[in-house]
């Protein structure tokens, strides 16, 4: 019995940590190169929410956006930059790192397409339903443990 409320709890702690860093956020087309004019983009795109942009030459950026012009947007932007690193003439390693840049610029010509940073209803669900309710089977377990073995 103690080895299944051990299980029970560690279970309990891991799925808790899961939810707690799942992101109940994500990315929906917004914008596509088919519609992508600098009307289009000054219109649609507002100061202050967050895009995906992939530019032209294929960097996918985020960028929190502090204002937008007649040819371009400036915001708070990061993106992933991978490179290989040789350890020795035989190997070599692949390393990421997230660079951020303020006040960034990007010129309505280098945008390809805009992503828009939704609220997920259902991540956010989940993310607070399926720890409650293993919460609430560990809790009945347990109670039904401490009855049974006359408390």
């Amino acid at each position: 019995m103690k080895r299944i409320d051990a299980i029970l709890k560690k279970s309990a702690c891991l799925t808790l940590c899961c939810s707690l860093l799942t992101s109940c956020y994500s990315y929906k087309p917004y914008i596509d190169d088919v519609q992508i004019t600098s009307e289009i983009l000054q219109e649609k795109i507002t100061p202050g929410k967050k895009y995906e942009i992939m530019t032209i030459d294929g960097k996918r950026l985020t960028v929190k956006v502090d204002s937008t012009g007649n040819r371009s947007i400036t915001g708070d932007v990061s993106w992933i930059v991978s490179y290989r690193q040789s350890k020795n003439d035989h190997s070599a390693s692949q390393i990421s790192e997230t660079v951020h840049q303020k006040n960034y610029t990007i010129l309505f010509e280098q945008i390809k397409s805009v992503r828009e940073r939704k609220v997920s209803a259902g991540k956010t669900i989940a993310a607070i339903v399926v720890p409650i309710g293993i919460l609430a089977l560990i809790g009945t377990y347990s109670l039904n443990n401490m009855y049974s073995s006359g408390w």
